[in-house]
């Protein structure tokens, strides 16, 4: 068992209940516990988006209609221990907690009764938390694997594409422009020929690090090819971006010591939700603009 405070958060409306759960966690000797309550479940989310709680225990009397819904959105905040209660005096919520139950299973359930075995509760109780606990640590680090990218830390093309269309939805909602850059590495091949991987991934990394001093953390910056990457700004003049990025890679090329000089070829694309299209219309745009910057390039040193 950990030695640091668990801090649990109860959520349920009935009387029986809060009582209940105090006592069964009071009973688990050398194992430190912090509990508060609240009986609303709106408050609830409430609580969880101002403070961290390492587990919460929903009654699932506290699950309405859209009761799948209620329970995923906490669910993606905090993991989640469901109580199944057996009270004489509450009224069955088994039809509900089964269907919600059907679709969440990775979500423990804990049965407490007000006559039953507290010690065997107990220990049930405290395992079904250690269990969410873990388990949701667990398909956190998935989640996070699977949308960065491992070289870099940015938002890899999975993660750029899925937070970038909800980003679209919000643009179309609130009518809030933005614009997509879209940036290649120019010389990464001749990196990788002359100098080695090894220094091919170094510049991978430079590149992706020029892109997080450039860009706000407000800002959604990924890597989402080998020398590719692309940043939505949020709230951005179309100049001042791509600037901003010129001048630190200009930045880099004198001061990092390193063999090689970093070049970026660029492509804006501007999103008006009074003209809506797709992700990957703006994608097709910035890229052709891009493009166009890397011949305009190979012309003049051709020349």
């Amino acid at each position: 068992m950990p030695e640091k405070q668990t801090k649990v958060l109860l959520i349920s409306s009935s009387r029986y209940v809060i009582p209940l759960v105090e006592g069964r966690l009071a009973e688990a000797k050398g194992v430190p516990f912090h509990m508060e309550h609240t009986k609303e479940l709106s408050e609830g989310f409430q609580i969880l988006s101002e403070r961290k709680f390492d587990v919460v225990v929903l009654d699932s009397n506290m699950l309405g209609s859209h009761g799948f819904e209620e329970l995923q959105r906490v669910n993606d905040k905090v993991p989640v221990v469901m109580l199944d209660l057996a009270l004489p005096s509450e009224r069955s919520s088994e039809s509900v907690f089964f269907r919600v139950h059907k679709k969440t299973p990775e979500v423990p359930i804990v049965r407490l009764t007000d006559f039953g075995n507290k010690y065997e509760e107990v220990h049930i109780l405290i395992r079904s938390m250690w269990y969410a606990i873990e388990r949701y640590r667990t398909l956190m680090e998935i989640r996070t694997r699977s949308i960065v990218d491992e070289l870099t830390g940015l938002y890899n093309r999975r993660g750029f594409l899925a937070l970038t269309e909800q980003h679209i939805k919000l643009a179309d909602r609130k009518e809030m422009p933005f614009f997509l850059l879209f940036s290649d590495l120019d010389n990464m091949k001749a990196i990788n020929d002359t100098m080695g991987h090894h220094s091919g991934d170094e510049a991978l990394v430079d590149t992706a690090n020029i892109h997080k001093e450039t860009f706000r953390t407000s800002d959604i910056i990924a890597r989402i090819g080998g020398d590719e990457f692309t940043a939505i700004m949020i709230d951005t003049d179309k100049t001042i971006g791509a600037e901003r990025l010129d001048k630190k890679i200009e930045e880099f090329n004198v001061n990092s010591g390193r063999p090689y000089k970093l070049s970026l070829s660029v492509g804006l694309a501007y999103y008006d939700p009074k003209r809506p299209c797709t992700l990957g219309e703006l994608l097709s745009e910035a890229d052709a603009l891009m493009y166009q910057q890397k011949e305009k390039k190979h012309a003049k040193r051709g020349k």
